[in-house]
This record gives structure tokens, sequence and C-alpha cells, in this order.
């Protein structure tokens, strides 16, 4: 298997996964849980032997950390803790630590909602630090930043869209230097790009309140749009060959559009992205009947594309014509993206169940596993705080008081070498053989 090495993996999922890393298969088990300093709610990444993973500490916020892990022993081999630029209560409803970092063989690179953007190497070493914040303007929306970087050998692919700013940007990864900038129009949406390689050149494509838009990675240039979508605010686009998955939901996209009257159905759909030349035009392959993504992003197995709702209604999809081949609730609300195996999917539940169902265009549940027992939930140190006017960027939390009574919530699974590794707001587990 290869590393997991960005959010999603950059949409594409290693196609290789072994039958073994199903967590109810005889022998496999929790091989290690550890506590973070901090709550955060980024997907982990993984190359090699270390997993990194971001947390925010404080009951403002006050710092951004980036922790290391081995994989294999569970251990914390480093914490670095920043000073944000940006404080802001700690609360359910704003997001903490969202972005997910990118790694590659020198380094990890991590952005935080305050805007802080910073690039460590494996050992912990500072290289450089941003305050894209400063530079070019901060997160005003009160639900806070959730998109996460993308990344080439070379560079980030950051992208903020927000309803006083929107932009793209390519980061240098050497140097933390702005290679481009693009302005988009303002909106409101948490989704993330993805690279893909179309019409012989490599391609930002991003999924983001209503457009599908795809930039040149090396200038930045505009290269094509795609307008009249519902609804995309949270799914990133799912690449399949030519075409990309798109996921919406109504729900959500009242948030984003408080009032309106929308079909989501329509723009989960699936995207050619046409090529003549060195011309892109994206085209409507499909459009859902029932299907809804909210959190967790579309994904492809074979012939079938799976979507899941907040709730936990998995529609699997014939990929070529779109029909619904069924759509059943399983028994759990979902928010992390599943995870396709060689036989089956795995979906991870908000209250840390894997449940696993047998690909193919039959319902049928293969598993569940819970990972950690009601009496011994990993809950969160961190505390969190009430509304108070005045916050800094003209956000406003919903009212809270102590401890997340939500807590704790299962963010994100990746799949590595060692095993699956998810996160909890304050913990990571691995699960293998």
């Amino acid at each position: 298997m290869s590393d997991w090495t960005s959010f999603r993996n950059n949409g594409t999922p290693p196609s290789s996964l072994p039958v073994s890393l199903h967590p109810w298969t005889p022998g496999n088990k929790v091989k290690w849980r550890t506590e973070l300093p901090g709550y955060g709610q980024s997907s982990p990444v993984s190359i090699g032997k270390l997993t990194f993973v971001t947390s925010v500490q404080g009951n403002m916020r006050d710092n951004n950390l980036v922790h290391a892990v081995d994989c294999v022993s569970g251990k914390l081999l480093w914490t670095q803790r920043r000073a944000t630029s940006l404080k802001h209560e700690m609360s359910y409803y704003v997001s903490r630590a969202a972005p997910s970092p990118v790694c590659d063989r020198a380094g990890v690179y991590a952005l935080f909602e305050s805007g802080d953007l910073y690039a460590y190497r494996h050992n912990g070493t500072p290289m450089w630090t941003r305050n894209l914040g400063a530079d070019y303007g901060v997160s005003t929306n009160e639900f806070g930043l959730g998109s996460s970087p993308a990344q080439t050998q070379t560079s980030l692919i950051l992208v903020q869209d927000d309803p006083k700013q929107s932009y793209i940007c390519s980061i240098a990864k050497a140097t933390g230097e702005t290679l481009w900038k693009k302005d988009r129009e303002p909106r409101k949406s948490w989704t993330s790009p993805v690279i893909m390689r179309i019409a012989n050149r490599d391609c930002v494509v991003i999924s983001a309140n209503g457009d599908l838009d795809i930039y040149d990675v090396a200038s930045g240039e505009h290269l094509a749009n795609f307008t009249g979508l519902k609804g995309n605010v949270l799914a990133s686009v799912t690449p399949n060959a030519d075409t990309v998955l798109i996921g919406a939901t109504a729900a959500q996209a009242r948030i984003a559009k408080p009032g309106a009257k929308l079909s989501p159905a329509e723009s989960n759909c699936c995207i050619r992205l046409k090529t003549s030349g060195s011309t892109i035009t994206p085209e409507v392959v499909w459009t859902g009947e029932k299907s809804l993504s909210d959190f967790a992003s579309p994904i492809v197995q074979g012939q079938l594309a799976y979507y899941v709702s907040a709730s936990g209604i998995v529609s699997s999809v014939d990929i070529a014509s779109g029909k619904i081949v069924y759509s059943e609730r399983i028994d759990g609300e979902c928010w992390a993206t599943p995870i396709p195996t060689k036989s089956s999917i795995l979906f991870f539940t908000k209250k840390g169940s894997t449940i696993g169902l047998a690909h193919g265009r039959t319902f049928r549940v293969e598993g569940k596993h819970a990972l950690w027992a009601e009496n011994d939930a990993p809950r969160t140190k961190e505390a969190f705080t009430t509304t108070s006017p005045g916050n800094p960027g003209g956000r406003g939390a919903g009212s809270t008081s102590g401890a997340d009574n939500l807590d704790p919530i299962l963010y994100a699974t990746i799949a590595t070498q060692h095993g699956l590794i998810y996160r909890t707001g304050s913990h990571l587990f691995r699960v293998s053989a």
C-alpha cells in the first residue's frame, strides 16, 4: 500500500487494500490508543512509520498544535505548539483544527483556521511559517475554515472560500512563498481541492457552493467553470478517470444560502471533464435520484459509486447510468468518508463503529466493529466556552458550556501499511492484525 499523505489521499484511496484491514477479521484488534494534547477535527496523514495530525488548545484556541506519532508503537514523538494569530472560542459550532495537514518526504505542512501555515521536518524542526490571515484576510464565516490543502511535489494548493474574500493560491513547499494567487467569487464553502491530470496538465479541481472550477496548477489560470450546482458546500470531488463525482445536500446548503429552495439530488452528480486540445468542458453525465452526501465525499469501487448521508443512509449508484442500485440505512451517523477494500466498503460512524458492506449490487452487512466501549469512550479534556460578542472576524458560536457533550466524535479514518488509523477529537487509534 502507498502512503496516505493528504486529506482523502487526494480523493483516491489505495486500490489494493487487503481483506485483513477489516476490523472484524479474527486477529485484528486495537493495537494502540494515543491521547493527544488539544482537540482537532482534521484527518491524520501518514508516510512511512510516521503519522501527523493537528489540534488546537485553550478555551480561546490559543495554540495551534502539530503532532507526530509513531505508527507502529503509537508513541507521541513530538508536538510543536505555536500561539495562534487569531483567537476564537473553543466551540462545537466553529471548526477546530479542521483543515488536514499534508506530508511528503521532506516534511509536514499544516494550515489552521487562524490563517497560520507551518512547515516542519519529520523530526519536528521548523522549516518556515506564514500568516495568511495577515497577508490575505481572515476567514469570517461563522463556522470557520474547513478546506484542506492539496499538494504537488513542490507546492501546496490552498482554497479559502469566504463571504467577504475568497481566493485560491499556490505556496512553495521549500520556502513558504506565494507562487500565485487568484481571487474567487465570495461564498460560503468548506470543500477541499483535488489535483487531477487533465488535458496533459496538472489541474486543481474544486466543487464549492454552486460551481465546479478548474485551475492550472503551475500558473493558476482559470481553465473551466460549471455552474448551477446546489448544496455542494461540504463534500469534495471524487476523481474517476475523466469524470468527477459531486456530493451535495439540502440541509447544509441552507446554511450557506439561508431560505434557499434547493433540490440536492440534482447536484449529487457525475460530471465528465471533456477535453479538446487544451480546452476543458465540464458536462453532466447523470444526476442523482435519491443519493445524498453531507460531510463524507462519494467513493468509487468498480462499477459502483457510494454516497452516504450524515444520518447513515447509503446509496449505491451505477457509475455508468447514475441509477440507484439500493438506498439503505446503516446503524450509525457517518461523518468520515468511507474506504473501499478488495471486497467491501468500510463505513465509519460518528460514534466509533466500523461497518463493512459487501461490494456489489446487494445490500449486505459483512461485519461491524466498535472502536471503544461506551464506558471507556475517548473523551477530551479540553473545555468549551459560551459565546461572547465581538469575536475576531465577526463570528459567533452557539452557546455551550464545559466539555463538548457530543464528544467523542470519529472524524476520519485512513488506511496505511500499518493498518487503519482513526481520529477522534483528542485520540488516535490503530487497528490491525
